[in-house]
């Protein structure tokens, strides 16, 4: 009887044709250079769990026949990305928030006075040089 080959023994991971292919196929989209696809299959391959190479090239395959996909659609969550984030209890979130705007504030305070020493000191020169009364 003759063993049955593996998908692993069968489907032989390609990814620069595939990278080749579907540069070729979107020639002129920005969303789908060389350096990108690539990366977007690093990432696929990084993912919890892996994505495996069948996944990928069928994957692939199928946004590179959508006129809307970008390799990024190749990822779960891509249309959300944050979705998978925890969100900090809105407590802290207030807190940092607070911690921000007083920064923020402390910031402009310190340009405003800059700007008004500044200015302050070119009058003055203008003054000393007889350009203002």
């Amino acid at each position: 009887m003759t063993p049955v080959p593996s998908p692993a023994d069968v489907i032989h991971r390609a990814t620069g044709e595939l990278v080749a292919l579907a540069c070729a196929v979107r020639r002129g989209s920005p969303d789908w250079r060389e350096h990108y696809v690539n990366g977007v299959i690093s990432q696929a391959m990084q993912e919890d769990p892996p994505m495996t190479w069948p996944q990928i090239l069928t994957g692939l395959s199928r946004l590179m026949a959508d006129p809307d996909a970008v390799p990024r659609d190749l990822l779960p969550d891509s249309r959300t990305p944050l979705a998978h984030r925890s969100v900090l209890p809105p407590e802290r979130n207030e807190g940092y928030a607070a911690a921000a705007r007083a920064d923020l504030h402390e910031a402009i305070r310190v340009q405003r006075e800059a700007a008004e020493t500044a200015v302050l000191a070119a009058l003055e020169a203008a003054r000393e040089r007889g350009e203002v009364a």
